[in-house]
């Protein structure tokens, strides 16, 4: 059975691989293993053992972040963990702006970099 520090320590080796700031976290009861930084974007990470629960402290932790609009989850498992940090990856996050002014007005498109080529040619630049 996977334990939670095993979790946490594979999942820290492949964040750190794709890009990502990681550093455990200690303190006050309640407070997440770990947090996530990369482009701005900062995530917590609470890791249980398959099956495991939130403390009282974690639980009071997971609202407080999620009130103040923070990035913060709970996982007992790698894939689901990093499907949701390659979601908020600002790499895979549209990055391109461009300005549309062939309708006459100043209209802002965003295009994702993905399709940016294939847009380009229907899509009027200015500098």
């Amino acid at each position: 059975m996977a334990t939670e520090k095993n979790l946490e320590r594979a999942h820290a080796k492949w964040a750190k691989m794709k890009g990502w700031k990681v550093k455990k976290i200690t303190g006050d009861r309640g407070t997440f293993d770990r947090i996530y930084i990369k482009g701005g974007v900062t995530c917590w990470i609470e890791w249980k053992q398959p099956g495991g629960r939130l403390s009282h402290h974690q639980e009071v932790e997971y609202e407080d972040l999620i009130e103040h609009n923070a990035y913060a989850n709970v996982f007992d498992n790698l894939e689901d963990a990093k499907t949701w940090l390659n979601h908020l990856d600002p790499a895979n996050r549209p990055k391109t702006i461009a300005y549309d002014y062939s309708r006459g007005e100043d209209h802002t498109v965003i295009i994702a970099e993905s399709i940016k080529n294939e847009l380009i040619d229907n899509v009027t630049l200015k500098n």
